[in-house]
């Protein structure tokens, strides 16, 4: 349900909104710890990134040879030029005598303090979550998966052997708790649960941004990101491309959150272990369970227990914010980053998203809510009209016979291509019978691949969605914002959490 905290606001008081939201937010999630990791991160990376220039400015030169050099220096132009470049020799110096060296200091002194607290909150069961997910919170996203991606692949891969939604959730709950070789796992169940079951694995509230992770290094994903470019040039992107960083939103929330039960974690244990050694976990602040909270009563009473929910308020209200519109907004910019890439990708190779409806709706929902509009009204036109043009192709070439009915997998590859653009489809002349046909026999090579992308695009994204409403639903119970049904999350889990 989407809150409409900026619905008719004019486009400055709006912007006004977001910029104070920002600083409240900044506020919560700063800490002098985090302003050092951020700070010794950027000094490094700006003393990696001239090293990296001058390093390429030097192979240049000895590429042209000493004698071009030479010969520049002694023109006007070259004159001109190295006067240019010799007063930034004293700050190539200072990158590489200072800025690297000085970020490493920070970070060290980040790692002495904050480490300890971060470990003390890792260690004990922060991790284990991924028990929760697995049990509970991976079901909605296995039958929003066979909705959106696998209902449809029933006509198209032979290997499927469920028909309905509920063997699907059902067959694909029991392989994710069941450990096995991902290959055995898909030859037995007739699909993969790769992207389901990676996310299932990790705990809540991590540093780590796994979907970031899968967008940028899954084979396939990359595959089909990289498929308009040239062996040298996918190469090259190997090289230059780094691995992806958390968002701010989600790095500065997730380390202020684990300070905090760190800390938090030391002051209980302190006074509360018993005599069989059992002491409070991370586990109780972030795992919404009644049979847990008893468990915690029984083994050091009431008071504890009274202690650790009031803690646990206090950690989500301080971190997230004193209500439940201001702790969504700071959820959606922790994973907004996610859903935008996700989105994107999938608008870009799923012309059956593109049309269908809801899309657009969806769009105008989170800008209303959250005052972001993460694709643009002009590129989603022109996703549609691409979508809507390349349908009619595909159309016409069965009609003419140059596709076959029967033939569905490669109809549907056909129209991701023209779709997305692909193999020169936007300079072919969707007339010509010996040039289309040309092109339809080269695109078959590319069906196994491209047939593997559309299905992990779709999946991903069902994914980033999912991600954002179990975090919104845990922070919503936790931080106990709200007791009236209108103002809840949407529950993300049949069983509940």
């Amino acid at each position: 349900m989407f809150n409409k905290a900026f619905t008719g606001e004019q486009p400055a008081t709006k912007r006004q909104s977001l910029l104070l939201a920002r600083l409240r937010g900044f506020r919560r999630v700063y800490s002098p710890l985090n302003m050092l990791l951020l700070i010794g991160r950027f000094l490094q990376k700006r003393a990696i990134r001239t090293l990296s220039l001058v390093a390429v400015a030097v192979w240049t030169v000895l590429y042209k040879s000493y004698d071009n050099l030479v010969a520049l220096s002694a023109s006007a132009a070259g004159a001109r030029l190295l006067e240019m470049v010799l007063p930034h020799i004293g700050s190539i110096a200072l990158t590489v005598g200072l800025l690297f060296p000085l970020g490493l200091l920070l970070i060290f002194i980040h790692n002495a303090v904050a480490v300890n607290f971060e470990r003390r909150a890792r260690i004990n069961n922060l991790l284990l979550a991924g028990d929760l997910k697995k049990a509970v919170l991976i079901v909605p996203y296995l039958e929003q998966l066979w909705e959106e991606v696998y209902s449809s692949e029933r006509n198209v891969n032979p290997a499927m052997v469920v028909r309905n939604k509920v063997e699907f959730v059902t067959l694909a709950h029991s392989a994710i708790l069941k450990p096995e070789p991902q290959t055995i796992q898909e030859l037995r169940v007739g699909f993969p649960l790769l992207v389901a079951e990676s996310w299932a694995r990790r705990g809540l509230f991590t540093v780590e941004d796994h979907i970031g992770d899968l967008v940028e290094f899954h084979q396939t994903l990359r595959d089909l990101r990289w498929l308009r470019y040239a062996a040298w040039q996918r190469e090259l992107l190997n090289l230059v491309r780094g691995d992806p960083q958390p968002a701010f939103w989600h790095s500065f929330t997730i380390r202020k959150f684990m300070l905090l039960i760190g800390g938090c974690l030391q002051r209980l244990n302190q006074r509360n272990i018993d005599e069989y050694g059992r002491f409070v976990r991370a586990e109780h602040f972030i795992w919404p369970s009644e049979e847990l909270d008893t468990a915690l009563a029984e083994q050091f009473g009431e008071q504890l227990l009274t202690d650790l929910q009031a803690e646990r308020r206090r950690i989500f209200r301080l971190v997230f914010g004193n209500d439940w519109a201001t702790a969504r907004l700071q959820v959606f910019w922790m994973f907004c980053h996610d859903y935008k890439t996700t989105l994107r990708l999938r608008l870009e190779f799923d012309p059956w998203f593109v049309m269908r409806g809801g899309v657009e709706a969806e769009l105008r929902g989170l800008e209303l809510e959250f005052g972001k509009r993460l694709v643009k009204k002009r590129e989603f036109a022109k996703r549609y009209a691409s979508a809507k043009n390349s349908r009619h192709t595909c159309a016409e070439w069965l009609t003419q016979g140059w596709l076959k009915s029967e033939d569905r997998l490669f109809r549907r590859i056909v129209w991701v291509a023209l779709h997305a653009n692909l193999f020169g489809a936007g300079q072919l002349d969707v007339n010509d019978e010996s040039a289309c046909k040309l092109w339809l026999g080269e695109l078959r090579q590319h069906v196994p691949r491209l047939n593997r992308g559309l299905r992990k695009a779709r999946e991903i994204h069902v994914l980033a969605r999912h991600q954002f409403d179990v975090y919104s639903l845990i922070v919503w119970q936790l931080g106990e914002y709200a007791t009236t049904e209108e103002l809840a999350p949407a529950q993300p889990a049949s069983n509940g959490v």
